[in-house]
């Protein structure tokens, strides 16, 4: 099975299993949420300056729900799930001219650019090459993305283990501080924050931006 055809299959219900009303009895599906209220804030608040956000690996669309109620700004969500951008269409419709989303491969084509980019989840299905070959991709003033830390101890160690039992023959991936901080300098970016919503969560928000 390739890789979009894997999220063919399950896109719809991982993200009904994070972020449905029962996903709240499930203790990382609390941490997804939680960084995806924090991802919110952040494209909202402190990166209110970028009126245009590109979400590549966007899935059904959900962040752009930050912006929804905002008319001066304009949202692209790209994925290359033909499922998820359906569902993101969809879920939009009534905003169509300026919330959009588009199929395509984001590690494929000329490059990425806009004011803000987003990868939220995106950094867990690829490995340490296509991480690089993707930030070498990008040209954004701001990045906000996620990352799934190697070195997060206890919260790591039981994330893993539940990996192993949900993911099945595509299995997610993590990445060690410095391998991104690493990435993200080599291809003209400095890590601004570091952001870890929760101690239950292996994962981190990242802000981003262009170096001069």
């Amino acid at each position: 099975m390739d890789k979009a055809a894997f999220w063919d299959d399950r896109i719809a219900a991982w993200e009904a299993s994070r972020y449905s009303w029962f996903s709240r009895f499930d203790p990382f599906s609390r941490t997804v949420r939680a960084r995806m209220r924090e991802a919110g804030r952040l494209v909202r608040e402190d990166f209110k300056r970028h009126t245009h956000i590109l979400d590549l690996g966007c899935g059904g669309g959900l962040l752009a729900r930050a912006v929804s109620d905002d008319h001066k700004r304009r949202y692209t969500g790209v994925d290359f799930s033909r499922t998820a951008v359906s569902a993101a269409r969809c879920r939009f419709s009534l905003q169509a001219g300026r919330i959009r989303f588009e199929l395509k491969n984001v590690l494929e084509g000329p490059g990425w650019e806009a004011p803000l980019i987003v990868f939220l989840g995106l950094l867990d299905w690829l490995d340490e090459a296509e991480m690089r070959t993707l930030f070498g991709r990008l040209n954004g003033d701001s990045l906000c993305f996620s990352f799934t830390e190697a070195d997060s101890g206890a919260a790591g160690l039981f994330y893993r283990r539940y990996r192993r039992v949900t993911d099945g023959i595509y299995r997610a991936r993590d990445f060690s501080e410095s391998q991104i901080v690493d990435a993200a300098r080599s291809a003209g970016y400095r890590v601004d924050r570091v952001i870890r919503v929760s101690r239950l969560d292996p994962g981190r928000l990242v802000a981003a931006s262009k170096l001069c």
